[in-house]
């Protein structure tokens, strides 16, 4: 996993965020007034990259393999939350994540470290 595949990842969540924020604006008011959608950013992490959209978390992508993770609270992975691996999702599926309760992959375990091992 490469700073640029988490880069890639970020640039089509934007994509993906500012067509749906347009797509909402355009429903609600018909025309687009001057508000932009959130941003999204890739934060580095000891064990993980974040990827935040606006001032909220959003995903959790494990650098050891690349594992992609919902977020359960203040930084913390949710490993009942497994999406998918890096490289096998694009950002506009991954968006539809981001509220979603299910179904999620149960295949994706914490990486076993000597604390947990």
């Amino acid at each position: 996993m490469t700073m640029q595949e988490i880069e890639n990842l970020r640039a089509e969540l934007q994509s993906a965020e500012t067509a749906r924020h347009a797509a909402f604006i355009g429903e609600v008011f018909g025309t687009a007034p001057a508000c932009e959608s959130d941003r999204v950013t890739a934060k580095e992490r000891r064990d993980f990259w974040a990827l935040d959209i606006g001032t909220s978390g959003a995903f959790m992508v494990r650098k050891a393999d690349g594992a992609i993770f919902g977020i359960k609270g203040y930084g913390t992975p949710d490993y009942r939350k497994g999406i998918a691996y890096l490289g096998g999702i694009d950002g506009a599926t991954l968006l539809t994540y981001r509220h979603k309760r299910g179904p999620f992959r149960t295949d994706m375990k914490p990486v076993a470290t000597p604390a947990n091992a």
